[in-house]
């Protein structure tokens, strides 16, 4: 047996050392295709390559256009030399995957280091994910990158430039994407985000030279003097003030809340603001012209749309799409061309619109299509001044006779001349809400939403009566100290005329950290037992660790005692004889339960013998 043993070892050791004489195999690296050494356009390189592959593109300039449908990496030897050039191609139109120069039908596919020139999109991607664009020249399209139902793709490093249309656009379900220090300059419209909206765009991203402000998830903020793009992304109580942008999309509301844009001048964008699913934010002071549309709204409610001049837009000064209960008022809505409107209003109710020019060159246009719901087209004492109304004003109190009619639609009191910028001396009514008792070191949220003005309130002024200071509609705040504090909010309109009114918030202690107060607090331990009860018996109430204990020795824990209506101090000693009991007749029915089994089976051995 020992030799067996000791052959079966030396044979295993024998084996091992021939093993290890073997050659160590070597992973091999993706094989590289070399255009144009390997084939002469990178279009068959790809028609010959694999997924996994690296096709490297020497410098040159190559007349095609070229479609990846495999996880490829395609690289450029020298992004100023390595040209893939559109002249003389027919640009590419209508439903197919192949629109673009670069047109990408794969995923996790890598371009980079490319000029990308002269077509109709230079980089198209379409139910792509995970694709990585960077550090590629591109120019003269309608489209520098256009991203369709695509996600997860990270675009980096580009310089996009002359572009008719879109420098970026995002579009069509695409989502989660990233963009970092990208240049977009001299396009139309730089930079265009028009579905989803959760992407992750930084401020490495320049538009002409500006920062773009893409945030998500942000509150109590003001974006930047510097912006060249904005976006406020499910995002409340941001303030857009002060700013002059062109050629991008405009200012973008995507679920955003209680934010403000002031004295905001957009141009020669798709539109100036757009708002989708936003709700209760103020825009006033701005000048809104030569876009596509002035203002949109898309499932929009609340929002207070004042003073702004709204002028020369191709398509709309204001669009509603199934947006209900918003204010129009005091605005100079200015169109020129013959298949413009003033309002466009679909699937739109309820809302209040009076006290605007509406001067059109043809009509005063207001594009209802199947007569839309009902909306108020005035105060129910003045309405709007149009351009085109013809009514005759007998007693002359500037109100038009008769209503201007829409369709079922009308402004029931017309007015007669323009509105000229009147002073405005009613100051606005300033709403805090209640006093409150809070918790130290708990976050209070102020709201200011219920204050009013008869034009609009432009900001909110908050001193938290600690030292400190906030601005927004509503708002957060901490206080670290137990005791009383005057809070006041003070409110200003457009003519900066002002209200202020101050609420008393009590910062109670609270011992431990439950976010509520010990004064509201029964139970300040959590451990199930009121604390009037614990003191009451001589427990701690912020020691949890005492409910299980048994301060009397009865077996009862202290939340026994609490449930069952006892002392924990004094000693009941029903539950041991209880418990004795139950032991005993445990053992009594165990012991008879053996002895019938033993009985039976030696009758049952009797029965066999016999």
């Amino acid at each position: 047996m020992k030799n067996v043993v000791l052959l079966a070892f030396v044979s295993s050791l024998l084996l091992l050392v021939a093993v290890s004489e073997l050659p160590t195999p070597v992973v091999a690296n993706p094989p590289e295709i070399v255009v144009p050494d390997d084939y002469e356009k990178i279009q068959w390189a790809i028609g010959n390559a694999s997924d996994g592959d690296t096709i490297f593109v020497k410098a040159g300039t190559y007349h095609e256009h070229v479609v990846i449908d495999k996880t490829l990496t395609l690289i450029g030897e020298n992004k100023n030399t390595t040209v893939i050039s559109g002249l003389g191609y027919e640009k590419l139109y209508g439903e197919s995957p192949f629109w673009g120069l670069v047109s990408i039908a794969a995923s996790n596919v890598v371009v980079s280091g490319f000029t990308i020139r002269d077509f109709g999109i230079g980089v198209f991607t379409r139910y792509s994910s995970h694709c990585n664009i960077t550090g590629n020249m591109i120019a003269n399209h309608e489209y520098g990158i256009d991203l369709r139902h695509s996600e997860n793709n990270f675009i980096g490093n580009n310089t996009i430039s002359g572009c008719n249309v879109y420098g970026i656009t995002i579009s069509e379900n695409s989502r989660n994407n990233i963009l970092r220090n990208n240049n977009l300059t001299g396009n139309r419209w730089n930079l265009g985000i028009s579905s989803y909206y959760f992407h992750d765009i930084d401020t490495s991203n320049i538009v002409d030279g500006k920062p773009v402000y893409y945030w998500v998830n942000q509150k109590d903020k003001q974006i930047p003097s510097d912006a060249g793009y904005v976006a406020l992304v499910n995002s409340t109580n941001i303030v857009v003030k002060n700013l002059m942008i062109t050629h991008s999309l405009g200012v973008l509301l995507s679920y955003a809340t209680y934010s403000t844009m002031e004295n905001v001048s957009v141009s020669n964008s798709g539109v100036g603001i757009h708002l989708y699913h936003s709700h209760n934010n103020t825009i006033t002071g701005c000048a809104l012209t030569k876009s596509a549309a002035g203002i949109r709204m898309d499932s929009s409610s609340g929002n207070r749309i004042a003073e702004n001049t709204i002028s020369h837009n191709w398509d709309d000064g204001i669009a509603f799409y199934s947006s209900n209960e918003n204010l129009i008022v005091r605005n100079t809505i200015t169109v020129d061309q013959r298949y413009s409107n003033s309002f466009a209003m679909l699937e739109s109710a309820d809302n209040l619109i009076y006290h605007n020019n509406i001067i059109h060159r043809y009509n005063g246009k207001v594009f209802l299509p199947n007569h839309s719901l009902l909306n108020q087209w005035d105060n129910g004492l003045e309405g709007n001044y149009w351009s085109d109304y013809n009514g005759t004003d007998a007693n002359g109190d500037g109100i038009g006779d008769t209503a201007y009619l829409i369709d079922e639609n009308k402004d029931r009191y017309p007015l007669m001349s323009l509105l000229t910028e009147a002073p405005d001396s009613v100051p606005p009514i300033a709403d805090a809400r209640e006093n409150r008792s809070v918790a130290e070191n708990t976050s209070v949220e102020f709201d200011g939403s219920k204050s009013y003005d008869n034009v609009a309130i432009t900001s909110y002024e908050w001193d938290f009566g600690d030292g400190t200071t906030g601005m927004g509609m509503t708002i957060g705040h901490t206080y670290v100290q137990i005791g009383n504090y005057t809070v006041t909010l003070t409110v200003k309109d457009g003519k900066h005329n002002s209200d202020s009114t101050s609420i008393i918030i009590e910062v109670l202690i609270d011992t431990d950290g439950d976010a509520i107060a010990d004064k509201f607090d029964t139970d300040d331990d959590g451990d199930s037992m009121p604390d009037e009860w614990e003191i009451e018996n001589g427990l701690d109430p912020l020691d949890s660790s005492d409910k299980y204990q048994d301060p009397d020795g009865d077996w009862f824990s202290n939340i026994e005692e609490y449930r069952w209506g006892m002392n924990p101090r004094i000693y009941n000693p029903w539950k041991i004889y209880f418990t004795t009991a139950v032991v005993a007749m445990v053992i009594a029915i165990s012991l008879t339960v053996i002895v019938a089994f033993s009985l039976y089976r030696k009758k049952r051995e009797r029965q066999k013998d016999e």
